[in-house]
């Protein structure tokens, strides 16, 4: 039995039947519907998915129609940015101009880090009279590991690093779909 809401409430049960030769009875995995018209929406500090929905639906149950809406997210903690990945952003030098294979060598190691989904160097030109500066955009899951461990990598490589700059989902558009 599914809430009034669910958005499992109109599955058909299939039955299944598992190594022992017992009947079980499931819901399978629903399809998610394309929106039928969309809305975009700027997230801002102290948004959350049920007062969006409230806003939208005049009820909080259905939530899970903007999390659909938005597929890129893998969960709807995520969509509002309070997910296991976060990015920073973290200025480094290496005391002088850096070879590319000075920069191959520290993103190596910090994609080879457990926890590290993605990292990138972001250079800024500059003016031909000064050095360019560069930004390390990391993407890792802070619930193993954490922003000393990234900070100690990059040093450990022989770069210089400076703080870690959190890159926030406030200020991002989501969708937000028409019902």
């Amino acid at each position: 039995m599914f809430f009034k809401h669910s958005r499992y409430k109109n599955q058909e049960p299939e039955v299944t039947t598992d190594a022992r030769g017992r009947s079980l009875k499931s819901v399978p995995l629903r399809i998610t519907p394309a929106p039928s018209g969309t809305v975009r929406h700027t997230l801002t500090e102290g948004d959350r998915l049920d007062h969006l929905s409230w806003t939208c639906y005049r009820t909080p149950h259905l939530w899970w129609h903007i999390a659909d809406a938005n597929p890129e997210f893998l969960s709807p903690r995520a969509l509002m940015g309070d997910g296991p990945f976060k990015t920073v952003r973290v200025p480094i030098d290496f005391g002088s101009e850096a070879p590319r294979s000075r920069r191959s060598e520290l993103l190596r190691s910090l994609n080879a880090l457990a926890g590290v989904e993605e990292a990138d160097i972001h250079e800024a030109h500059s003016p031909p009279d000064q050095r360019t500066a560069n930004t390390l955009v990391i993407c890792y899951n802070h619930l193993t590991l954490g922003t000393e461990e990234l900070i100690a990598a990059i040093t450990e490589a022989g770069w210089i690093a400076g703080t870690p700059q959190p890159v926030e989902r406030t200020g991002k558009s989501i969708v937000l779909a028409d019902m």
